[in-house]
């Protein structure tokens, strides 16, 4: 199957078209800019489209052929660039992206959206969960543009790179308090391809807002005392005896699409201590 990624050459994108490759897709690669073309795998050169997704017709024709789309492009902070730009950028980049996929007869759309839409990322007033383990029916409360333009679409959580374990994970270790706001708990980037690939493959799959997450915080704290200290007022409804159990829960993702996380942190992390 031909599969559109947009921002395809980004972090993320790159581990997406690998996924999609490997496992016997052909990746189209759409991006605004390629500034590492010599980056980009030879394997891959032939597929690179260079498209702004602010722009409908310059979608439209980056999509054209293809039978899924992956839409990855967005401004990833509400900080980048000015509070309007961040918003009406990433809102017109999904606009065009379903408005193109429709316009080429595609109805595969996978859109990646982010942990913030709760609104504990970037929030301006702290709150409290409602609960834990948060699932897809929590209700959001964004705060700032980025979290506003992301509310559109339903996927979650941090990413991590495989060379970013330590520096995450380390500090979070010496300062708890440090990953509050995304509730002590990554996803592995290459977890995340898979789910995009799995999601794309699915046939079937109605519009559903999905939690790619793991399903352990990477703490050495259990998550209930974690959540006691830093949380207090979530109700908590888990029923597991996982004590490090995320306060994210990803049983519809692994219900709907068969996926389950499998880079743990404690494969990735090197304490600073350690003597190898």
């Amino acid at each position: 199957m031909r599969i559109a990624i947009t921002g395809g050459a980004g972090n993320v994108g790159g581990f997406v078209v690998d996924e999609l490759a490997d496992h016997g897709h052909v990746p189209v690669i759409i991006d605004a800019a390629f500034p590492h073309i010599s980056q980009v795998a030879p394997r891959h050169r032939l597929n690179i489209r260079r498209a702004d997704m602010t722009d409908l017709g310059q979608a439209i024709s980056a999509v054209e052929g293809c039978e899924a789309v992956i839409h990855l492009a967005a401004i990833p902070h509400p900080y980048w660039d000015s509070r309007p730009k961040v918003f009406l950028h990433n809102l017109s980049c999904l606009y065009n992206v379903l408005e193109a996929a429709r316009l080429n007869g595609i109805d595969k759309v996978v859109t990646a959206s982010s942990d913030s839409t709760l609104g504990f990322s970037f929030a301006y007033n702290f709150f409290q969960p409602d609960y834990f383990p948060i699932d897809e029916e929590h209700p959001l409360r964004p705060q700032d543009p980025y979290c506003l333009s992301k509310a559109v679409g339903e996927d979650i959580c941090r990413v991590l790179r495989p060379d970013a374990y330590n520096d995450v994970v380390g500090t979070a270790h010496r300062d708890p308090e440090s990953a509050r706001s995304q509730m002590w708990t990554g996803i592995d980037v290459r977890d995340v391809a898979r789910a995009c690939r799995m999601a794309a493959d699915q046939d079937g799959l109605a519009c559903e807002a999905l939690f790619i997450t793991s399903s352990q915080t990477y703490m050495e704290i259990p998550t209930r005392e974690l959540m006691a200290t830093y949380y207090p007022d979530a109700r908590d409804r888990y029923e597991g005896d996982d004590p490090y159990f995320s306060p994210f829960d990803n049983s519809k993702t692994r219900r709907l699409l068969g996926w389950e996380p499998k880079h743990h942190w404690r494969d990735n992390y090197e304490p600073a201590n350690s003597t190898g």
